[in-house]
């Protein structure tokens, strides 16, 4: 499948985002990322799940900008990209098995966002993670805003998502971004034996376990990220959203005039 292979292996199912270098999120990519988590859904053989992205560059660097101004211009930011992304995102949040984001390189924007939906996070010592919406003039669209405070801590949140800056993956282990830190290239391999062993648990007491852990807020982060596409929507239509946009395609600093 275009854009989002699947590999399914002693009860472990690995999904990889493929769109090198960067593993950008296009529209298509997320509708396939979507068929492919409701197959792992489906397959009972799969009682564990690893989500990654091809190559060394990137687990993902988010959205493809190039996709935003004919978007922003036929104002269908909302109906034709964000609310397909965060009902797809939501769907990996709420798969029964457990899931981990092994993270090579940068998970920036959307990948960060996506990498949140991971029960675990493994990511090598060269890797970074952030959300870098701010520099666009623009929001985390896809479920960052309700799941980032809920992992770490409110304050350094805000942080986060105002400064727009990535942290190292030392810097994202001791506020509890990430779960795990492995040394040179390794978290795909690392993340494979975690899954391989909680494949061999039980599945009925693995899956009542992630009930258990998630049910009591995976409900309200739901309606929480359908009422911030809204946001997004008066977001989009601003002129800074457009400066920012074009600053970034211009590999220049934005002026942004506050409105």
């Amino acid at each position: 499948m275009s854009g989002v292979a699947l590999d399914i292996e002693d009860g472990v199912g690995v999904v990889c985002l493929d769109n090198p270098p960067l593993n950008l999120f296009t529209r298509e990519l997320t509708r396939n990322l979507g068929e492919v988590l409701s197959r792992v859904e489906a397959d009972d053989t799969v009682r564990a799940v690893v989500v990654t992205g091809a190559g060394t560059r990137a687990f993902s660097a988010g959205s493809d900008i190039r996709e935003f101004p004919d978007l922003m211009d036929s104002g269908r930011v909302v109906e034709d990209k964000l609310a397909l992304e965060n009902e797809v995102f939501d769907r990996l949040a709420r798969l029964p098995q457990p899931t981990i984001a092994a993270i090579v390189g940068v998970a920036l924007g959307g990948g960060a966002e996506l990498a949140l939906c991971c029960d675990y996070r493994i990511i090598d010592d060269a890797g970074r993670i952030g959300f870098p919406e701010i520099h666009l003039g623009t929001v985390p669209g896809s479920g960052g805003l309700s799941r980032l405070p809920r992992l770490i801590n409110p304050g350094i949140a805000m942080r986060l998502l105002l400064d727009g800056e990535p942290v190292n993956a030392r810097q994202a282990l001791d506020i509890g971004l990430v779960n795990e830190v492995v040394e040179g290239p390794r978290s795909m391999a690392v993340a494979r034996s975690h899954a391989r062993l909680w494949a061999s648990r039980p599945a009925g007491a693995v899956r009542a376990i992630k009930r258990a852990v998630h049910g009591p807020w995976r409900d309200q982060v739901s309606a929480e990220m359908i009422a911030s596409l809204e946001v997004s929507r008066a977001i989009f239509a601003t002129e800074d959203m457009r400066e920012g946009v074009a600053a970034f395609r211009e590999k220049r600093k934005p002026r942004f005039r506050h409105g």
